[in-house]
């Protein structure tokens, strides 16, 4: 189910959180998909910076993720769930 706002678009959240445990910090919300992805995008690469266990090719990954058709998009790596949802 979708929320949408006065001028009829839709929403999305995106953020990162660990399964089974609170969210450190409460998802962004964003006008578009493209921007959400970016955000997400920003996250995985603050990880990266963050833990020496992400391998060259995953960080290479980083910039070829996308949503699916919809605009929503998840993925866990090592440990920790990234996600683009509608609001």
């Amino acid at each position: 189910m979708s929320e949408k706002r006065d001028d009829q678009t839709m929403r999305f959240v995106a953020g990162c959180n660990m399964p089974g445990y609170l969210p450190d910090s409460e998802p962004c919300v964003f006008d578009t998909s493209d921007e959400a992805i970016a955000y997400v995008r920003d996250l995985m690469r603050d990880a990266a910076d963050d833990y020496d266990r992400w391998s060259d090719e995953d960080i290479a990954a980083i910039d070829t993720i996308a949503a699916d058709p919809h605009g929503e998009f998840g993925v866990t790596i090592y440990g920790w769930h990234y996600f683009v949802a509608i609001a």
